[in-house]
């Protein structure tokens, strides 16, 4: 790279630390970028979306959105970069400098007002690695002018932007660089070190436009077209190892919903038209709720060149009332599917609607162990995700297939708290999270780039995030995000749960529901109820002054698991059933009719028999220990005969006689031994004097 081009981001922040994830368990999302613009600065803050990266070894470099603008114009303050050179475990991040009018920290600004449309590409050749946008203009309003990349060798340090095209209001640009070099088993690719860049021009209803490199980035050829000049939109294009680039897109006059592909054989010099045949129609749920999440093709290549294209689509639905993920895959670009595969993350009748996949295959693995990872975001209880229900849940979600797509495992959420659609930056078609997502490998680890939001406050709280995933053996299932159970806790009122997100071989079908009432509000004395058994509940009258929880049980092929939702508040609208008024609720009371506390269920604790006296045997026995075995046998002592002063006459009498110390003992008792009377029953005893032995 030219040292002249050069000008120095300053790094806005530390190096944050990622944990690697344990087998089958979800990985905990890390924060790798935050928004360092103030309201001043145009956009909405803070607020980064809309992100991809590029790896190559331990360094992962990735671009997105800082500070998206609310208006129809759309594009972001500038764009921001994040990097990590040791396989995502921390990252470094900043603004790229020349860019924008809008700098914290970078110099100098550039001549753009706004910034869209981002993502990362690396070129192994030159070592360089470039980060993709779309230069936005306000004069004579704001409109898209350029694409341009900013170039790196070290994914900290960037150029000024490179312009690669300024005619006809480019859009929906994607650069990708061919990295296919020599290996022991495959010959370089013949066209190793092209960068291409593939875009569509609004100016000219959408034609798509190509642009090769060939070094580095720094300079690129004109502009073609395919053979016809056709049309399209949302492309994404990726590299074969035989050196053909394939360009999946969507077109479609006004819709946009039939998905295509063209390629170059030739590094760039011509492009094929798209076939007449599309192989397949986004059929596609809108997201509830007010979310931006717009139906488009996201796409990878393994190194046996077999092409992955993952999208969201309804069409397993019941009247198209959720999304999954769908895959289509390809060996040329060319023969694809015959039918696209749903992905089974959960059975066609879950509450679940999954949207916004990004994909991505492990350059280190191929043919029938190529490794796949797939990230995605979904509501978890859809049907419910209305503008009224404030408490929609929505999550990210991972997968991971071992065998080239054949079969896939659930590695769980990176949330485990549920973001609400109204902490997301607005933008035209809803609150924004963007509308692709990388997944990169670095090391042997799958590591999905994405922003993730918490509540706002006076501004959002929407930073850029990354997790390290370490693809697990199959395994039953086991809960990654506890079930939420929502809805109004009134008798009469219908409450809902949604399934939550699980870990586990997939398919995890089905889920089973149980019904709960607890009487305590942390879950704790919760009994079934019956026939409370569908992922909805109908609040009865016994349920009054409870609280209810849904306990879901998941399977597969492997077991089962099972895990209990967060408990509602306490049921009104009926008064506590509590028939006995002990103040233990009739669904806990054991015994509902007879009043007893609730250390015993509700029912009377029983007074024990009273304990007898069984009367000892007393003779030969001093007095001390007559009292004491009539105490122990819950008598007591009577009168005690001669009285003391002929008790003292009769020692001496002893003594005389025997010429020794004598002793008192009991000779005779009132009760015979053995004998059963009540309790504190007096025994009376008389005394003889014995002398003691010697």
């Amino acid at each position: 790279m030219t040292p002249g081009l050069l000008a120095r981001a300053i790094v806005v922040a530390s190096m944050i630390g990622l944990t690697a994830a344990a087998p089958a368990q979800a990985a905990p999302a890390q924060t790798i970028s935050t928004d360092p613009f103030s309201s001043g600065q145009g956009g909405q803050h803070a607020a980064e979306v809309e992100p991809y990266a590029a790896a190559s070894g331990n360094t992962i470099v990735s671009g997105f959105q800082v500070g998206r603008f609310s208006d129809s114009a759309g594009g972001a303050t500038n764009i921001g970069w994040a990097t990590s050179v040791d396989g995502g475990q921390t990252w470094s991040h900043g603004l790229l400098p020349s860019l924008t009018v809008n700098t914290v920290g970078v110099t100098p600004a550039g001549p753009y007002s706004r910034a869209v449309d981002p993502g990362a590409a690396y070129d192994a050749k030159s070592g360089t690695w470039l980060i993709w946008s779309v230069g936005m203009k306000s004069s004579p309003s704001v409109h898209n002018d350029s694409i341009v990349v900013n170039r790196s060798s070290d994914g900290v340090t960037w150029s000024a932007p490179v312009v690669i095209s300024s005619a006809n209001e480019p859009d929906k640009d994607w650069v990708v660089c061919d990295n296919w070099a020599a290996t022991t088993t495959r010959p370089a690719s013949p066209h190793y070190g092209n960068c291409y860049a593939v875009w569509s021009n609004e100016g000219q209803s959408v034609r798509v436009q190509m642009s090769t490199s060939t070094d580095g980035g720094l300079t690129w050829s004109p502009p073609v077209g395919t053979t016809s000049n056709s049309s399209g939109y949302n492309v994404q294009p990726v590299v074969q190892p035989n050196g053909n680039v394939v360009v999946v897109l969507t077109r479609g006059s006004t819709t946009q919903t039939q998905l295509t592909a063209f390629r170059s054989t030739d590094g760039g010099q011509t492009w094929s038209d798209p076939p007449v045949a599309d192989f397949a129609t986004i059929q596609a749920h809108k997201a509830a709720n007010n979310l931006r999440a717009f139906a488009k093709p996201a796409v990878t290549v393994d190194p046996n060149g077999k092409i992955y294209t993952v999208w969201q689509d309804c069409r397993f639905r019941t009247g198209c009332s959720a999304n999954d993920i769908l895959l289509s895959t390809s060996t040329d670009g060319v023969t694809w599917s015959a039918q696209p595969t749903r992905l089974p993350i959960d059975p066609t009748s879950s509450p679940v609607d999954h949207f916004l996949p990004g994909i991505g295959a492990d350059p280190t693995t191929s043919g029938a162990t190529a490794r796949v990872g797939l990230f995605y975001y979904y509501y978890s209880d859809a049907p419910w995700c209305v503008p009224a229900n404030t408490a929609c849940s929505l999550h990210t979600g991972f997968l991971s297939s071992t065998d080239s797509g054949a079969t896939w495992s659930s590695l769980g959420s990176m949330n485990t708290t549920p973001m609400r659609t109204f902490w997301l930056p607005a933008a035209g078609g809803g609150g924004m999270l963007g509308e692709y997502f990388p997944v990169v490998w670095s090391g042997g680890r799958a590591v999905p780039v994405f922003p993730l939001a918490q509540a706002k406050t006076t501004v959002f709280n929407e930073s850029m995030s990354a997790a390290r995933f370490t693809p697990p053996a199959a395994s039953a299932p086991a809960s990654s995000v506890a079930p939420v159970e929502a809805g109004p806790a009134q008798v009469g009122s219908t409450v809902h749960v949604g399934i939550g997100n699980w870990t586990g071989k997939l398919p995890i079908s089905p889920y089973t529901y149980q019904w709960q009432r607890c009487s305590g509000g942390a879950g704790s004395g919760c009994e079934s109820i019956a026939s409370a058994t569908s992922a909805t509940y109908t609040v009865a009258s016994a349920d009054a002054c409870s609280h209810l929880r849904a306990v879901i049980t998941a399977h597969n092929a492997l077991g089962s698991g099972a895990s209990a939702s967060n408990t509602s508040s306490k049921v009104t609208g009926a008064p506590c059933p509590d028939r006995d008024g002990d103040g233990v609720l009739d669904p806990y009371d054991h015994c509902p009719s007879t009043r007893g506390p609730a250390s015993n269920s509700g029912c009377p604790v029983a007074t024990p028999p009273a304990k007898r006296c069984r009367v000892p045997r007393l003779k030969g026995k001093s007095l001390k220990t007559a009292k004491r075995k009539l105490k122990a046998a819950h008598c007591k002592l009577g009168k005690v005969r001669p009285g003391k002063a002929a008790q003292r006459r009769l020692l001496k009498k002893c003594r005389k006689r025997h010429r020794r110390a004598c002793r008192l003992l009991v000779n005779r008792q009132s009760i015979r031994a053995g004998r059963h009377k009540a309790r504190g029953t007096k025994v009376s005893v008389r005394l003889t004097a014995k002398p003691k032995p010697r």
